[in-house]
């Protein structure tokens, strides 16, 4: 490792299981001042302006940025609007959908779960999950035929958390012989977002095994539902929903109280709404994950609700 900054702060990481048991997150992290952790307090009042622009030129509604060194917060800022319809000003315990950056909370606890023996990062997907034993790849994603081939190997837990298993996103292929298939399986619709959310996590490994693979096992980085199907595994071997083995290993333990996959009725109105255009289509925004009401699986890759305090509970764990 060249850089031995990095190779620290991946020790750090692997480690965090070991710590966490010493963690007391009882209390919100505590204030200090930029200098005394070594910031420079006229740098960070540059942050503001640019994100103001931003607001300003309608390409987000608000941002909550929290900026946290040594254990402690050292800058904050809350600009624009909560609700861009109604004009509802932000506030720093809005709620965000969190979408994607639910995946690193998942694949902390995949992790943990490794630590304790329950499962191994070589371990094939399809031992616990036997429908996704013997998959079919696409023989020539690029080919419109959709023309199979056997899969040299399995998915196995560390494809799952590097995307490297073969899967993809419907949404976000360049292959139209996989979004067809995606659509065939059940995985994806044009007319319905995130149909993946919506099927029970059955439905799901059932939808999983009639897809083909976009890619050979282990051969191909792509950006894909690999952290969806990663919590089906959690659940098969945890014994429990995605979002109860969650709560137990680390949402409960560091006190993130503002995380959820259902967020609950008394803090529906802390919901922070989207812009009515799409900034980068210049269409009508497509509709949000409705996360006022559960869905059909705990969604790894997608389904968390959470605030910037809570996110930065766990940074701060991973970071430790």
């Amino acid at each position: 490792m060249k850089n031995p900054s990095i190779s620290k702060r991946l020790l750090c990481i692997v480690g965090f299981s070991l710590v966490l048991p010493w963690l007391s997150f009882a209390a919100d992290m505590p204030l200090a001042s930029p200098a005394s952790k070594g910031l420079v307090a006229e740098r960070l009042a540059r942050i503001r302006p640019v994100i103001q622009t931003e607001i300003d030129a309608k390409r987000m509604p608000g941002a909550v940025l929290l900026i946290a060194r040594k254990g402690a917060v050292v800058h904050t800022e809350v600009v624009g609007l909560q609700d861009p319809a109604s004009g509802k000003p932000l506030k720093r315990d809005s709620l965000f959908r969190a979408y994607s950056m639910t995946k690193p909370l998942v694949s902390a606890l995949a992790m943990m779960m490794v630590e304790e023996g329950q499962l191994q990062l070589g371990d094939p997907v399809g031992k616990f999950l036997p429908a996704l034993a013997n998959m079919q790849v696409m023989a020539n994603p690029a080919d419109a035929s959709g023309t199979t081939v056997n899969a040299v190997r399995q998915i196995t837990v560390y494809d799952l958390l590097r995307h490297t298993s073969g899967l993809t996103y419907a949404e976000f292929t360049r292959s139209p012989s996989m979004k067809s298939a995606y659509q065939q399986a059940g995985l994806f619709s044009p007319d319905i977002p995130s149909l993946w959310i919506t099927l029970t996590p059955e439905q799901q490994v059932e939808a999983f095994a009639k897809a083909p693979l976009q890619w050979q096992p282990g051969s191909t980085w792509e950006y894909s539902l690999s952290t969806d199907l990663l919590g089906r595994v959690l659940e098969v071997v945890g014994k429990k929903p995605l979002g109860s083995l969650l709560e137990e290993k680390l949402i409960k333990p560091l006190g993130m109280k503002d995380t959820h996959f259902v967020v609950p009725s008394n803090k529906a109105d802390r919901l922070a709404q989207a812009l009515a255009i799409d900034p980068l289509t210049k269409a009508p925004m497509p509709a949000m994950l409705d996360v006022t009401k559960a869905q059909g699986n705990d969604s790894g890759g997608a389904g968390l609700s959470t605030t910037a305090d809570d996110y930065l509970r766990f940074c701060q764990m991973l970071l430790n």
